[in-house]
């Protein structure tokens, strides 16, 4: 994970690094009864981690230009999101208009059929109610017949 430093924390390393000396050091690792060649491979591969590790330093101007690139990236993803929710929000108002005048046709066409049925059903009973009292009509006449005919009969035998 790179370090973060303000300004005079990066002056300060770049001074720690620039004082580093890598022949006193090797100098101290050979006094210390390091061999000479270990001592010299030492040193410089230090010398070489200061120098990485300098190039990976984040500093603050960097980690502020960061902060307002993602800054704007927020905002501009803020607006593409309030366009889409709009117009997701207009495309689910036609979309609920045109179900609305769907509903309203549906709706619209059972009541007629509801009317064609009754209108039907009014026929067919109108129709039952007929034949029902032309049937009563004839058993009225045949009843009056079996009457009428009964009494010449009995009136005959008398």
């Amino acid at each position: 994970m790179a370090h973060v430093l303000d300004l005079k924390g990066l002056r300060e390393l770049v001074m720690a690094m620039a004082i580093f000396d890598t022949l006193k050091f090797s100098k101290r690792l050979k006094e210390a009864g390091v061999p000479s060649a270990q001592a010299d491979a030492e040193a410089e591969g230090l010398s070489e981690i200061f120098t990485v590790n300098l190039q990976k330093l984040v500093t603050k101007e960097d980690l502020q230009l960061a902060k307002k690139e993602l800054q704007h990236q927020i905002i501009d993803v803020s607006k593409e999101l309030r366009h889409e929710i709009n117009d997701l929000g207009k495309d689910l108002g036609h979309e609920i208009n045109d179900l609305s005048k769907d509903l309203r046709h549906e709706i619209k066409d059972v009541r007629k059929d509801i009317t064609n049925l009754e209108q039907r059903f009014d026929t067919k009973l109108e129709k039952f109610e007929m034949s029902l009292l032309v049937k009563m009509g004839i058993m009225l006449a045949s009843a009056a017949g079996l009457v009428v005919s009964a009494t010449v009969t009995l009136m005959k035998v008398l």
